[in-house]
């Protein structure tokens, strides 16, 4: 099974969560089933700028296979910690 890692600035609110139900959606249109042909690792930042590096260091630790980062900084912060390792 494929595990997918998400980054995000944000809190797991409703709304966000379902921001990213578009694409286990998406995925599920393909013919991809959540938890059984892929699953999703989450780490939230809740909004704290601080929070991302630690966050991002967490997803890369948890060898999750794609990495999606968002918004651009957590993209940014997941490839400086990813080069420093």
């Amino acid at each position: 099974m494929r595990r997918i890692g998400i980054l995000e600035m944000a809190s797991p609110d409703k709304d966000r969560l379902g921001y990213w139900r578009i694409l286990t959606d998406a995925m599920g249109g393909q013919g991809h089933v959540e938890n059984r042909d892929f699953s999703i690792e989450y780490h939230w930042a809740h909004g704290q700028q601080e929070r991302l590096a630690g966050a991002a260091k967490e997803l890369v630790d948890s060898a999750v296979d794609p990495c999606r980062g968002a918004p651009f900084q957590g993209c940014r912060c997941g490839a400086y910690v990813t080069c420093k390792n």
